[in-house]
């Protein structure tokens, strides 16, 4: 193990091993995976050690325990070599002071990944639980028992620990159904019992208190705070107790964990029914929100209100009087600025109409003003009035008395941004020259106006004059949601601006909320606006007299990195996705930016690998090798940014090789020397493979939990329905390429259609045997027959429209965008970044109304079909049964007339039984059960087609039979008599 003192290079470790002497052997030079990685320091104080892999996943750890003990945990058997098919759970060893092994067996992982039980080996008895909590921190438990028997268990002693694995605090554990807990002990000063943490079980009458984990906070001392944080069982705050700056205390709770409408707010919710929302009635009639309440007890009394959060995590807290008192928006750079809630200067108090607020832990702090006399008035942002103005967000840097708050009329005061009457707000930003300038309104300074979600409403930005001149070029462009968007330099030029936020205006596949490309009247482009990360920028634009293009990267405080001479050495060049150059930009084109001085490539969007199929994705993709000037170029070495992220990277380690890794799948790839040869790899589900030089692969490893096969099960049918997934095909050069959609989507149908099948036939054979017993006919191969047809044909119809989804956008602009939206982001956002832990085989999202609502149109228009052409086709095949049992084959209107009875029961069964069942199942499942289980496909489906069918066999048919086509003889076909499938 090697501890480097440099304060930058990370610590790491590698695996020693010994000769039949003891002494050690020589290791390759490129280390084996599991043989090599880096230290996680967290608790080395307290006597924890955490080996990792390259890839930051956890390889063992050691521990000290409650009892004086040493617990040696792995976190699959790959670490101890042992690792098979049939052999993935992690394996502990507990030792005692004299280091003697007092017990040992496996590590049973929860399916949030965020807790497990050690298990021996012997007994299957459940001997510590662990849970990780939300400050960080982790609880150990005593269980001793077996799981059937656990619930029913006494008392166990339980320990906590903070973030550095230092005791916080100790007490017994009361076990309860479901795999709940309470731990409780003492206060330390008053003796009164105290809760420090919770976990409800699985079964509960309440679907928001399903799993769900409170935690009360503790300080430093060990003695319990009133602060508390409430998790779900998927990570989300669902509560939260805090003490506020100013010594008060909020409580916060979650009104719904969907995002619902207006109605659906004031039917269910009296705090919301009683909030002054008419100061913002964005919020009030926007139904794309998360919503809390929250009671706030201070020195002026209790105060109720509502919680508003935004797509862009933007959280507004509205008092019942209809007053903004707190509010946390992210801007650009990532900094946080909060208002309201915020310390004040030393012996300074909070004024009437003016909230404090600041940026950052250590960045710019003033005061929000509401009073229109501090207004400042002057080189207002292009569309905004004076009277629009509804706040201003102030600094000064006359800070010679400590104080920044107070709006003292002898200080120069800077507007950072200001809020509208319409709910946006306008930023204003320092335009692109030195470093270390903040953005602030003014002639010389840029702007974004953003809408309550964070989209782009309106915006001015500086460019270099495209003719080389000393002075810049303004270029505004408003009304950016509202269809197609042009821009204006203000002295007669404009255009088409296309945006990335329009998904396949900018690049195919990509989005972000703030990359455009600017277009002159002839359709030329003229400039090109990419968000990297971070607020971090690449401009670039077209010098027309010399028909060159030049390029400035430009960090969030408007600094312009110098990268060459000057911007003479920063050429982009065009490319078409051959790799052939090109003239001028393209529809299509790729971008390669130089640093001519330095003779090498800083960005670029890198041009479609010759090897490549026909139908392999290619994500048009930013792909930076120098982050900084000066910096250090290396083909094998860069970071590529999607949806305004850092998404990917390839980094060099220690050993010479490569490691290629992506953070929406947590795919990863290793290479070689050479930086092109794979030799290590780990898939979507958590598999590690290697490759020899033969080319062969073998399973190594794991680096997810493996939970059961249950769960291996869900997590293979999730992500095999999933075609939007961004899975990794073949490697181009020592760069993953993406498997095409056509391929991803095939697999989602043909799991899709067998599953479908499979149900439908067996649920049909079980319903025509009821009826058959019900009525006292038959039941033969006829009927058989008809189950398999009735089959083939729903899952036919139900793939048809499957097909017309996916080659609709990938999925159709509607369920995607309605998915999007369910999810808290916009409706053109389309890239899918669940995880194996996260959402495939872990604690997925439940269903939201909007997606539940359209799957349900979807499913009453197959059912619609699927009955008309199962009825009809199923009538003259197989025939019908008459009232005396005999089948009669019915030919022309007749077997349509039976199709459109066929069809009619499908749509009322959809919309009488089909409702309730659609709301329920898709409120539990997530909650009470997995979605996409073996469970959730077989038993709750199966039992939902068993209950809509036999309905409609029994009763439904007939009924509309005799309702929509009353005296119509339907047996006038073909009789023939039939007793199990043959002739009397």
């Amino acid at each position: 193990m090697t501890h480097p003192t440099d304060g930058v290079t990370k610590p790491s470790w590698e695996r020693v091993r010994l000769d039949g002497t003891g002494q050690p052997v020589a290791a390759p030079a490129i280390k084996k995976w599991y043989d090599a990685g880096t230290v996680d320091t967290k608790g080395l104080g307290n006597g924890r050690v955490k080996l990792t892999t390259h890839s930051g996943v956890e390889l063992m750890e050691r521990r000290p325990l409650p009892n004086g003990h040493v617990l040696d945990g792995y976190h699959s058997a790959a670490g101890v070599g042992s690792f098979g098919r049939f052999n993935q759970r992690g394996v502990w060893t507990e030792f005692d002071g004299a280091g003697t092994v007092v017990g040992s067996g496996t590590r049973h992982w929860g399916e949030s990944g965020r807790s497990w039980f050690d298990v021996t080996g012997h007994t299957g008895t459940r001997v510590r639980h662990y849970q990780e909590l939300p400050d960080g921190g982790h609880v150990l438990a005593d269980v001793g028992h077996r799981p059937f028997s656990q619930s029913f268990s006494g008392d166990t002693r339980w320990t906590r620990f903070d973030s550095e694995f230092k005791k916080v605090a100790e007490g017994d554990r009361t076990w309860g159904p479901g795999r709940g807990f309470t731990d409780h002990l003492p206060h330390p000063e008053t003796g009164v019992r105290v809760v420090a943490q919770e976990k409800s079980g699985r079964f509960n009458w309440s679907v928001d208190d399903v799993r769900r984990l409170h935690q009360t906070e503790f300080g430093a001392d060990g003695v319990p705070k009133k602060d508390y944080t409430s998790w779900s069982a998927h990570g989300k705050e669902n509560g939260r107790g805090v003490t506020l700056k100013d010594g008060g205390f909020l409580d916060s709770t979650r009104f719904a964990e969907q995002r619902p409408p207006r109605v659906f707010r004031w039917m269910m919710s009296p705090e919301y029914r009683a909030a002054n929302l008419d100061h913002v009635p964005w919020l009030a009639k926007d139904g794309r929100l998360q919503m809390h309440t929250w009671t706030e007890t201070g020195a002026g009394g209790v105060t109720h209100g509502v919680r508003f959060v935004s797509n862009n995590g933007t959280i507004t807290d509205i008092s019942r009087a209809g007053d903004l008192v707190r509010e946390t928006r992210k801007p650009l750079d990532g900094k946080a600025v909060t208002t309201g809630d915020v310390a004040m200067p030393d012996g300074v108090a909070k004024q009437n109409g003016y909230l404090p607020w600041k940026q950052g832990d250590d960045g710019l702090k003033g005061h929000r003003t509401y009073q229109a006399t501090d207004f400042d008035t002057t080189n207002l942002p292009t569309g905004v009035n004076a009277g629009d103005i509804r706040w201003q967000e102030r600094f000064t840097n006359d800070l010679g008395d400590g104080n920044w708050y107070t709006p003292n009329a002898g200080k120069q005061w800077h507007v950072a941004r200001m809020g509208l009457a319409d709910g946006s707000v306008v930023d204003f930003r320092p335009p692109p020259g030195a470093a270390g300038r903040e953005g602030r309104m003014g002639a010389g300074n840029d702007w974004t106006r953003y809408d309550h979600h964070g989209l782009v409403l309106s915006r001015q930005d500086t460019f270099p004059d495209p003719a080389g001149g000393a002075n810049g070029i303004r270029i505004t462009s408003q009304g950016m949601l509202d269809g197609t968007v042009r821009w204006s330099d203000g002295a007669g030029g404009g255009g088409i601006r296309r945006l990335n936020h329009h998904r396949g205006e900018v690049t195919p596949w990509g989005w972000d909320r703030e990359s455009f490309q600017d277009f002159d009247a002839a359709g030329a482009l003229v400039r090109d606006h990419r968000l990297l990360a971070d607020g971090t920028v690449v401009d670039a634009w077209k010098n027309p007299a010399a028909n060159t293009w030049h390029w400035n990267k430009i960090g969030a405080d408007g600094e312009i990195k110098g990268f060459g001479n000057g911007v003479g050495d920063r050429v982009r060049q065009w490319f078409d996705r051959n790799g052939t150059r090109l003239p001028d930009f393209q529809p299509g084109a790729v971008f390669r930016d130089l640093d001519n001085n330095a003779g090498h490539i800083v960005q670029e969007i890198p041009v479609r690998p010759a090897t490549t199929p026909h139908f392999q994705d290619s994500p048009y993709r930013v792909r930076e090798y120098v982050q900084t000037p000066g910096g250090v170029h290396n083909p094998h070495v860069w970071k590529e940014y999607d949806n305004g992220i850092e998404l990917g990277r390839k980094v060099e380690l220690p050993d010479g090789s490569f490691l290629e890794s992506e953070d929406w799948h947590k795919q990863w790839r290793r290479f070689g020397a050479d930086g092109s040869s794979m030799i290590d790899e780990r898939t979507i589900p958590g598999y590690v493979w290697h490759r020899d030089t033969f080319g062969r692969t073998t399973l190594t490893g794991r680096e997810t939990n493996f939970t059961g096969i249950l769960s291996e099960y869900r997590g293979f049918n999730r992500m095999w329905r999933e075609p939007n997934r961004w899975e990794w095909g073949h490697t181009a050069g020592g760069v993953s390429t993406y498997t095409s959609f056509p391929y991803k989507a095939g697999q989602a149908l043909a799991v899709d259609l067998i599953q479908e099948w499979l149900l439908d036939f067996g649920m049909n054979l079980a319903v025509y045997g009821i009826v058959a017993a019900a009525t006292g006919t038959p039941f033969g191969w006829n009927e058989v027959g008809k189950a398999a047809f009735g089959a083939t044909v729903g899952a036919g119809v139900k793939g048809a429209f499957s097909l017309g989804h996916f080659a609709t956008f990938r999925g159709g602009p509607w369920k995607t965008g309605l998915s999007q939206v369910d999810q808290g982001n916009p409706y053109a956002r389309r890239p899918n970044d669940d995880s194996w832990t996260a959402e495939f085989a872990g604690n997925e999202k439940v269903t939201r109304w909007r997606s539940g609502t359209y799957d349900w149109g979807v499913g009453l228009m197959t059912g619609a079909v699927s009955g008309f052409v199962t009825a009809a086709a199923s009538s003259a095949i197989f025939g019908i049964k008459d009232a005396n049992g005999n089948t009669v084959h019915l030919h022309g209107s007749d077997a349509l007339l039976a199709g459109a009875v066929g069809m009619a029961g499908g749509v009322a069964g959809a919309v009488s039984l089909g409702v309730a069942r659609t709301a329920m199942i898709q409120n539990f499942g997530g909650r009470f059960y997995h979605r996409g289980g073996v469970f959730d496909t077989f038993a709750v489906a199966g039992l939902g087609k068993l209950v809509d069918k036999t309905f409609a066999n029994l009763y439904l048919s007939s009924t509309l039979q005799k309702q929509v086509f009353p005296g119509h003889d339907f047996y006038t076909g073909e009789q023939q008599n039939e007793q199990n499938g043959e002739p009397k």
